[in-house]
C-alpha cells in the first residue's frame, strides 16, 4: 500500500479584504470610476505638500531601435506605517506583446522626500533582490551581462525625484514584474497623519488597468481602469515624538521637535514691496506649462496693487521682460502673462545665472518668486554653491515647484537659508496656499540648531528656519558603548531672542530609523563636498540609494557570487519579509520534500478564493488542483495527487505551480522534491547506566544533504515501544528501563527517513 505524502508549496495567503478608510481625490475633469467606496474630501488649499509620488512607466526598444510593445497589466502598492513615515513597496506587472527581445527603460517619480531602499525583479517566478553598488561598477557588470543575454536590471538616479531602471532582455510574451521599495513621509492633515499614494506618471497618459493598495496589511483599494493623476489617502495613527532603533553599531533616534509657538513673538519684519517673479521656460517644464501660467497670474494678483513686480523667463539665459518694475494692476498682470506665453520652452536650466540676475533686480529689500522644477541642468549644478548664491542676493526666495520631477531638497534649502517658503504645486488649489504665504508675516524661528552632545552624532548640522506650526526633525546616533542621552535640545532665535526647546528621549522602538539617519547622513556628505567613496560607503552601509550608487539585480545567487557582490539587501529584507517570505518561514517543513515512487500529493498554500491553481509536472503533464478543507492541518489547502512511476530514477525533480488569484493577479512558484528509494544507514550504540537504565544512541552517518532520518522507534523485548528524541539532524537519543532481565536479548530499532524508506536493526542488549 502506498503511503501518501504532502509536498508543501509556500505561497501568499489571502489578504484581509476589509477596507480601511480611504480618501480618493480626483483631479478636475477626471471621471470618478473604478474606485470602491471612496470617501471624497475637497482640497481647500490648506493642506501641506501632498505629493504622493506616482507610478512608473517603461519605454522599450528592440535591437533595431524601434519601439516595443510592453503593456502595464496591474500595480500593487503595499505600505506599512513606521512612525511618521511609510515603508512602501510598489509592484508593477508588465507583459510583453512583442515577438522579439526588448530592452526597457523604466522611470518612476518618487514622492517628495522619499528614500529609496530596495529594488526587486521577478526572475523565473522568483523575486530577486537588487544590491547597491558604486555607479561605475554597477554599469560595467550590467553591460557585461546584457552582452550575454541574461536578465539584469540597473536602477540609478536620473534627475530631481525621478529614478530610472534599465532592464534587458524582456523576452517575447514574457511577464516582467518590478518592485521598488522606499520610505515616504506621511502627510499632516487637520485630522491627523495620512499616507498618500499618487497615480501620476512621467508620460501622464492612459489609465492603470488594475490598482490595488494595501495599508498596514489590509486591502484599502481595489480598482480597475484608474485614471492618472488621482490620489489615494489612508488614515494613519499618531506618530511617536521620539522613535528609536537599536543596531549592532549603536542606537539610532529620530526626534520631532515642535517649539512652543504660543510663546514665540510675531515677526517685526514687513512684507517686501519689490518682487521679481521668475518663470522657468526650459524644456523640462513643458508639461507644466499651463499650471505655470496659472501660477504666474495667481502670484501677481496675490501681491496686491500696492506691490511692484518684474517678470523674468529662465532657461539657459535669464531675461527681464517688459518695462521693468510695474504696479500689480490687472492690465500689467495680463501683459506679463501674455509675454511669458510667447516664449517657446527650450534649452536647459541655469539656476546660478537666474539667481544672479533676479538678485540684482530684487536687491536686498525685495523678494524673488521662482516658478519651476528647481533642477539645475546647466552651469553651476552643485547644491551647496547654489544655496550660497541664493544667500548672496540678500532677498527672500520663494520656490513654487511644478512638474512630476523636482529638486525639492534644493528648493527647501534655498527657501530656508533666505527666509522664504517652498510649496510644491500639482493642481490649481495649491496655488492659493503658496500665495497666502507670500504676504503673511506670521511667526518664524531662525538659526534653529541642535545643541551638541558628547559622543553622539547629530543631524541636521546646518541651522534651519522654521515657520509657525512647523516641526524640526532631528536624527541621532549613539555608538555602542556610549551612554544614550536623556534628552535633546533645539536652540533658535525669534527676532534675535533665544527660544529653547528640550525633548526627553523616551523612545518607542520603530523600524527603519537607522535608514532614515543614513539618508540624512548622505545629504550632509553631499552638501559638504565629501569624497565620492565616503558617500558610496555610507550609501551601501545604510542600504539607502544615493546619486553615486545604483541598484543592480542579477538573475541568480550564483551571478552575485561570480561578480563577488555581497548579498546585503537579501539579508536586510529578510528582517521585513513579504507575505510570501513570511509564510515560507512559518510553514517550512523538513519532512515533505523526499518521496518514494507512488502517488504523493502537492499541497499548495494559496487563497481559497483563487480562480485556478495549476501544477505542471516534470514530465510536462498538467494537473488542476482542487480545494481540500481537511488539508494543511485542517486549515485547508489546494491539493494535487500525481504518480511517480516505480522505475523513476533517484534524483531531484521540480514541478511548476501557477495560481490565478481572485483579484486578477497571478503567482508562480517551483516546488522541488527528491525521489529517494535508498533505506538509511544507522549506527546504534547502547550503554547501560547505573540503576539499570539503558542509554540508546542512534546516528545516521553522512553529509548534511544526505541525512534525512526523521523518526526512530525502538521495540524492546519486554514489549515497551519507545520513540527516541531528535537531538539534531541525524542524531536521536532515548533511555529505556527494562522491566525484566534482558541481557543478551535484542532491541528492535527502526529508522524512517523523509521518503518513508526504513531500516530495521536488531541490536544485542549489553
Amino acid at each position: 500500500m502506498n503511503r501518501v505524502l504532502a509536498l508543501v508549496l509556500l505561497l501568499a495567503t489571502a489578504c484581509d479584504k476589509k477596507p480601511t478608510t480611504a480618501v480618493e481625490v480626483a483631479t478636475p475633469g477626471t471621471p470618478r470610476r473604478g474606485v470602491q467606496q471612496p470617501l471624497v474630501e475637497p482640497d481647500d488649499g490648506s493642506w501641506d505638500d501632498d505629493d504622493g509620488g506616482g507610478l512608473g512607466v517603461i519605454d522599450t526598444r528592440d535591437a533595431a531601435g524601434d519601439p516595443g510593445r510592453l503593456r502595464l497589466v496591474r500595480v500593487a502598492v503595499r505600505a506599512t506605517q513606521a512612525g511618521d513615515v511609510a515603508d512602501v513597496q510598489v509592484e508593477h506587472h508588465f507583459t510583453s506583446e512583442a515577438v522579439v527581445p526588448l530592452e526597457g527603460t523604466f522611470r518612476f517619480p518618487l514622492p517628495d522626500g522619499a528614500v529609496v531602499t530596495g529594488l526587486g525583479m521577478m526572475v523565473d517566478g522568483k523575486m530577486v533582490e537588487g544590491e547597491l553598488l558604486d555607479n561605475a561598477r554597477a554599469k560595467k557588470i550590467y553591460q557585461e551581462i546584457v552582452d550575454s543575454m541574461r536578465d539584469p536590471a540597473l536602477m540609478e538616479w536620473e534627475h530631481g525625484s525621478t529614478f530610472k531602471m534599465r532592464v534587458f532582455p524582456i523576452t517575447p510574451r514574457e511577464d516582467k514584474v518590478v518592485t521598488l521599495r522606499y520610505l515616504a513621509p506621511l502627510h499632516a492633515r487637520p485630522a491627523g497623519l495620512r499616507f498618500v499614494q499618487g497615480t501620476r506618471a512621467i508620460d501622464d497618459g492612459g489609465t492603470i488597468p488594475s490598482l490595488r493598495v494595501e495599508w498596514n496589511g489590509k486591502l484599502a483599494l481595489d480598482a480597475k481602469d484608474v485614471a492618472r493623476g488621482r490620489r489615494v489617502e489612508l488614515s494613519a495613527t499618531a506618530a511617536p515624538t521620539v522613535a528609536s532603533e537599536t543596531r549592532a553599531d549603536g542606537v539610532y533616534h529620530v526626534v520631532r521637535i515642535t517649539p512652543a509657538w504660543s510663546r514665540v513673538p510675531a515677526r517685526s519684519t514687513t512684507t517686501p514691496k519689490r518682487w521679481v517673479v521668475v518663470v522657468d521656460t526650459s524644456r523640462s517644464t513643458l508639461e507644466a506649462r499651463n499650471l505655470a501660467s496659472q501660477a504666474l497670474r495667481a502670484v501677481l494678483v496675490g501681491l496686491g496693487p500696492e506691490a511692484s513686480f518684474a517678470v523674468a523667463s529662465s532657461d539657459l539665459e535669464t531675461r527681464l521682460l517688459g518695462g521693468g518694475f510695474e504696479a500689480a494692476t490687472p492690465a500689467h498682470i495680463d501683459s506679463a502673462v501674455r509675454l511669458i506665453g510667447t516664449i517657446e520652452p527650450d534649452g536647459a536650466t541655469d539656476l546660478g545665472r537666474m539667481l544672479r540676475v533676479a538678485g540684482a533686480a530684487a536687491k536686498a529689500d525685495g523678494a524673488i518668486v521662482y516658478i519651476g522644477d528647481c533642477e539645475p541642468t546647466w552651469g553651476e549644478t552643485d547644491r551647496e554653491k547654489l544655496v550660497a548664491e541664493a544667500k548672496k542676493t540678500g532677498a527672500r526666495l520663494y520656490p513654487l515647484l511644478l512638474g512630476d520631477s523636482v529638486d525639492g531638497e534644493l528648493g527647501r534649502s534655498i527657501a530656508s537659508e533666505t527666509g522664504g517658503r517652498l510649496v510644491r504645486a500639482q493642481k490649481p488649489q495649491d496655488l492659493a496656499r503658496f500665495v497666502a504665504g507670500l504676504r503673511r508675516a506670521g511667526k518664524r524661528l531662525e538659526a534653529a540648531a541642535l545643541l551638541p552632545m558628547g559622543g553622539v552624532t547629530l543631524f541636521p548640522t546646518a541651522p534651519a528656519t522654521l515657520d509657525e506650526g512647523e516641526t524640526f526633525t532631528a536624527y541621532l546616533h549613539t555608538p555602542s558603548g556610549t551612554q544614550v542621552p536623556k534628552d535633546v535640545t533645539l536652540r533658535a532665535l525669534a527676532d534675535g531672542s533665544p527660544i529653547i526647546t528640550t525633548v526627553k528621549l523616551d523612545a518607542i522602538p520603530t523600524d527603519f530609523v537607522w535608514r532614515r539617519y543614513g539618508a540624512t547622513l548622505l545629504r550632509s556628505l553631499e552638501r559638504g563636498g565629501k569624497p565620492k567613496q565616503e558617500i558610496v560607503d555610507a550609501s551601501i552601509h545604510y542600504s539607502v540609494m544615493s546619486k553615486h550608487t545604483s541598484f543592480l539585480v542579477l538573475d541568480s545567487e550564483e551571478a552575485y557570487q561570480r561578480f563577488a557582490i555581497t548579498r546585503r539587501a537579501k539579508q536586510e529584507n529578510a528582517a521585513v519579509p513579504s507575505r510570501i517570505e513570511a509564510l515560507e518561514a512559518e510553514r517550512a517543513s523538513i519532512s515533505a520534500d523526499r518521496i518514494q515512487p507512488g502517488d504523493p500529493e502537492i499541497e499548495i498554500a494559496a487563497p481559497r478564493d483563487a480562480e485556478r491553481v495549476i501544477v505542471v509536472l516534470p514530465n510536462g503533464e498538467t494537473k488542476v488542483a482542487s480545494w481540500d478543507d481537511e488539508a494543511n492541518h485542517g486549515r485547508g489547502a489546494w491539493m494535487v495527487r500525481f504518480l511517480v512511476d516505480r522505475d523513476t530514477p533517484e534524483g531531484t525533480y521540480s514541478a511548476r505551480v501557477y495560481i490565478e488569484l481572485a483579484d486578477g493577479r497571478s503567482e508562480s512558484r517551483t516546488v522541488s522534491y527528491v525521489v529517494d528509494t535508498t533505506p538509511p544507514t544507522l549506527d546504534v550504540r547502547l550503554h547501560r547506566l547505573p540503576g539499570g537504565e539503558i542509554d540508546i544512541h542512534v546516528r545516521q552517518p553522512g553529509t548534511r544533504g544526505r541525512v534525512d532520518v526523521t523518526r526512530v522507534e525502538v521495540l524492546a523485548p519486554d514489549g515497551q515501544v519507545l520513540v527516541l528524541d531528535a537531538i539534531r539532524w541525524g542524531v536521536f537519543r532515548g533511555r529505556w528501563k527494562p522491566t525484566s532481565h534482558v541481557t543478551g536479548q535484542h532491541l528492535h530499532v527502526i529508522g524512517i527517513d523523509q521518503a518513508l524508506n526504513h531500516t530495521t536493526l536488531d541490536v544485542v542488549i549489553p
